[in-house]
């Protein structure tokens, strides 16, 4: 058992972070909520717009968040108005 009796909920238009050391499950968690490894129990309630990316090796430091937040949705060729998204 990696996760167990965990629970969040997460509002819209919130950044949140998750800390912890090494080896406690974290990408595991992301991976399971972006459905990219099964889960054996429980359930996951994500909306499928949701997007994780295992790896920062890509990301430019002269790109702003909302450079990054415009990147993603063109990439998933979104109709979302990012301002009414974050506000």
């Amino acid at each position: 058992v990696i996760l167990q009796d965990v629970d969040f909920t997460f509002k819209k238009g919130r950044v949140y972070g998750l800390l912890a050391i090494n080896g406690s499950g974290k990408t595991t968690l992301f991976r399971a909520i972006s459905n990219l490894i099964p889960i054996s129990s429980g359930n996951i309630a994500a909306p499928p717009s949701l997007f994780y990316y295992e790896s920062i090796e890509w990301l430019d430091g002269n790109l702003s968040g909302m450079d990054y937040l415009r990147l993603i949705k063109n990439i998933w060729k979104s109709g979302l108005n990012l301002r009414d998204e974050i506000a």
